[in-house]
């Protein structure tokens, strides 16, 4: 349980941002092209 309630943040933080940057990196490639 402790395992869980520790990875769960981290996971968090390290798929939230790398989300941000493929749907940023989306919208970008589709404004340059």
């Amino acid at each position: 349980m402790i395992g869980g309630m520790i990875t769960a943040p981290l996971l968090s933080l390290f798929i939230i941002p790398a989300a941000y940057k493929l749907m940023w990196l989306r919208r970008h490639r589709r404004l340059a092209a």
